[in-house]
């Protein structure tokens, strides 16, 4: 009984530490050094769809990709989830995939979710093994990657974004011009 109350006040605890630490780094981005994903590397960076297919990042080879890890039970993620799915609607048709993989425990929380939010833009994508984390080196969630077609990450977001934002849309219309 004492494990059941634990668990979501040790996660709470974990958002709260991460918010503090991006509250004092210089802008929560990663600098140009950040290292392309090379095709052996995307191969590895495997989560799972709705019917619990196994996806890689290699089979959005072509596309400018967003990575964004995420939680149901995060509240700077779910901050954000309304203006990505406005991304996603907004640019699907000119090459933009979104990948949103919940880090859930439970699938059903992330599905639960989309569902009480009335979020239809998204696929539901779940990083289970968080393989995908792992493979980022995230420092926590939410965090959030920009990948260009030819599998290089170009700017590596971490803490809420404001995917509207004249930067991100720049950012993003730059490398859908180059498709």
């Amino acid at each position: 009984m004492f494990r059941i109350a634990y668990y979501p006040i040790m996660r709470s605890f974990t958002s709260l530490a991460v918010g503090i630490f991006l509250l004092f780094s210089a802008d929560g981005t990663r600098a140009d050094d950040t290292p392309d994903i090379r095709a052996s590397e995307s191969a590895a960076l495997t989560f799972e769809d709705l019917n619990g297919k196994t996806l890689s990042l290699h089979e959005f080879a072509g596309k400018v990709v967003v990575i964004n890890l995420w939680a149901s039970w995060c509240e700077p993620c779910i901050a954000e989830m309304a203006s990505l799915a406005a991304l996603q609607k907004e640019l699907k048709g000119q090459g933009l995939v979104v990948l949103a993989l919940s880090e859930d425990d439970n699938p059903k929380d992330a599905i639960t979710f989309y569902k009480s939010k009335s979020i239809t833009e998204l696929t539901p994508y779940f990083d289970k093994g968080h393989f995908v984390w792992r493979g980022l080196h995230a420092p926590g969630i939410p965090t959030s990657v920009i990948i260009n077609q030819n599998g290089v990450i170009i700017k590596t977001l971490v803490g809420t974004v404001d995917w509207q934002s004249v930067e991100v849309a720049n950012v993003i219309s730059g490398l859908l011009h180059h498709l």
